[in-house]
């Protein structure tokens, strides 16, 4: 995840794709998830204000359909809101007004801010919304800091998933919190040999698509079930072969 900030001003409401909830959460996200710095990922220079993305991740972190996704994008396209730069494994996104979003008015709003700093000290008074706090925690889980401490079994278990899915957001809290139920149902070690046995059928025509902990923790019925069809056609090919 991006570290740092974005500002929205309330005329966001007037923009023509407001309305449109898809493209508004697409934007959103691209918006959010865009770096705030360059640097280099799979011999590409990412820019700020670029984002790397995968359709089918992306729809399972958005909760929209691939469809719905493309055509989102495309309408962001039309209104030179992004650029999109494909390979055939994934996709550099430029959010071309990036800058818009980051202009720093915290200067002309100093004072406020100080006055608000210096009532909270005296008044020994949390001013931290919960929902402000989540923001907050969910930022410092995506610190770099955090992201490299491999003692941490779910930072291990979004690092396996990062392997096949680049794009994955290691700082997104749905995705953490599903990694954590899978940890605590299989326990690491055999949930690691489970999705390494997935990591080599998950290009099988009919084999269920997760490329992420939620997609897997909410495919899992799918995906065992996919697994025991293969044992049973392997039965039956050794009694052939006998």
């Amino acid at each position: 995840m991006a570290n740092g900030w974005v500002k929205l001003h309330n005329k966001i409401t007037s923009w023509g794709w407001y309305s449109d909830a898809n493209v508004f959460r697409v934007f959103m996200h691209l918006l959010l998830t865009a770096n705030y710095q360059e640097k280099e990922w799979m011999g590409h220079k990412i820019k700020p204000g670029q984002t790397v993305i995968g359709l089918v991740s992306l729809s399972e972190t958005l909760e929209i359909s691939i469809q719905s996704l493309r055509t989102a994008i495309n309408k962001l396209k039309s209104t030179n809101e992004i650029t999109v730069q494909s390979t055939n494994r994934f996709s550099i996104i430029t959010v071309l007004k990036w800058e818009d979003y980051q202009s720093d008015t915290r200067k002309s709003t100093s004072k406020t801010t100080s006055q608000a700093t210096n009532e909270q000290q005296t008044n020994n008074k949390p001013l931290t919304t919960p929902k402000e706090y989540k923001n907050i925690r969910s930022k410092d889980i995506s610190s770099k800091q955090s992201l490299q401490d491999q003692k941490n079994p779910i930072n291990i278990l979004m690092g396996i998933f990062y392997e096949f899915n680049p794009t994955i957001n290691f700082g997104n809290l749905t995705q953490r919190s599903a990694a954590e139920d899978l940890i605590k149902k299989f326990g690491l070690e055999k949930l690691t040999g489970m999705i390494e046995w997935y990591r080599t059928r998950m290009s099988d025509r009919f084999c269920p698509t997760a490329t992420n902990p939620l997609a897997f923790k909410n495919k899992l019925g799918d995906i065992i079930a996919y697994a025991d069809k293969l044992k049973e056609a392997n039965k039956k090919r050794e009694v052939i072969k006998i």
